[in-house]
């Protein structure tokens, strides 16, 4: 069944700036999310290299650049969106 609803002006600026904030909200917060990762893989990074076990080393490695990837595509997406 479809309704018909009727919104003022003002109302629908209040909507579509609300949204905006969500998703401004939410992108802070995933952003957030993704350097911490970085940071933990960067620090067990120096953890293992002081350790000296290079296979450890070479995973930790492996890890950094995985989060590192993910934070390109996250800021990739982020400005086709502000386009």
């Amino acid at each position: 069944m479809k309704r018909i609803v009727r919104l003022t002006e003002s109302d629908l600026t209040r909507i579509v700036k609300e949204t905006i904030n969500e998703n401004i909200n939410q992108s802070s917060e995933d952003f957030r999310s993704i350097s911490r990762r970085v940071s933990s893989a960067l620090d067990d990074l120096v953890s293992d290299t002081k350790k000296g076990d290079t296979r450890k080393i070479d995973e930790s490695k492996d890890a950094v650049k995985l989060h590192i990837r993910r934070m390109e595509n996250f800021i990739d997406d982020l400005k086709k969106k502000l386009r």
